[in-house]
């Protein structure tokens, strides 16, 4: 069983393709992320929720939210959740600390609806349309998340990528100390880290650690970037020394992270 806990829809997406590569992938169920804002090629909510109304079977919601627009952002908790999202998706290399006070309302309406957190760590790409906004590293360091992960213990926060390339034993002490805490192997931090981290990979709790490929459904070539991910994570894991923990990665630990959270598989 795969689970992938991190991909997106590409804009301008159609059915066929998109059903062509759910077939092709195999996924048992996939958390479907709308880019929470316009530029990087990712499709918004309302495309995010017509992709799972024709693929109910397949994908589960998390909202993309800009915390900064404090009063948008709780609107689009309130009607997308309404609609089975279980989660937000958090970009906050745009501009703004997660744990920034400001924002600590929205994170409140987060958890009282106890929603999983997706947030963005490492570096990232500025974006095909670049706004007028800071894309800078330092806003997505994992430590930005811990203050949120302590106060809101029933909220799960997912380090994507895992946890970024020059922050991740970050996101390991995290996963370490806190059972709300997760990271992903999105590429290309993800994929990376396991390739070396080398004996940091002997103190992860391999059992909060999901499979994610930053796959986008509907665009083309997404289906062998999936490929080449799942391919490298079930092979990277013998050879680092823990083969173990290839099936909890590919998908027992996010079959257990979605049941939590009311999404029951076939």
């Amino acid at each position: 069983m795969v689970i992938d806990t991190h991909t997106h829809a590409a804009q301008g997406w159609n059915e066929a393709d998109v059903r062509e590569h759910f077939q092709a992938t195999g996924v048992a169920k996939v958390l479907l992320s709308a880019a929470p804002m316009d530029f990087w090629g990712s499709d918004l909510n309302e495309g995010c929720a017509r992709l799972i109304e024709l693929f109910p079977d397949k994908a589960v919601g998390l909202i993309g939210i800009h915390p900064p627009q404090i009063d948008q952002s709780l609107r689009d908790i309130d009607q997308y959740h309404r609609k089975g999202f279980i989660g937000v998706k958090l970009m906050p290399t745009t501009g703004y600390y997660p744990d920034d006070e400001r924002y600590r309302k929205v994170f409140e309406e987060v958890n009282a609806r106890r929603m999983i957190v997706l947030s963005h760590c490492g570096w990232c790409a500025p974006g095909l349309n670049r706004p007028d906004l800071p894309q800078c590293t330092l806003y997505s360091h994992p430590y930005h998340l811990e203050p949120l992960i302590r106060i809101f213990p029933e909220t799960d926060f997912i380090m994507a990528h895992g946890g970024g390339r020059t922050t991740f034993q970050e996101a390991f002490e995290l996963v370490q100390y806190h059972e709300n805490a997760w990271l992903d192997t999105c590429p290309g931090h993800g994929t990376w880290i396991l390739q070396n981290a080398g004996a940091w990979l002997n103190v992860l709790n391999w059992s909060r650690v999901l499979f994610g490929t930053d796959t986008c459904y509907g665009r083309r070539g997404s289906f062998a970037n999936f490929k080449k991910v799942e391919e490298f994570v079930r092979l990277c894991l013998p050879y680092a020394g823990f083969p173990q923990h290839v099936e909890a990665v590919m998908g027992v630990n996010g079959a257990r992270l979605l049941k939590k959270h009311g999404v029951l598989l076939p």
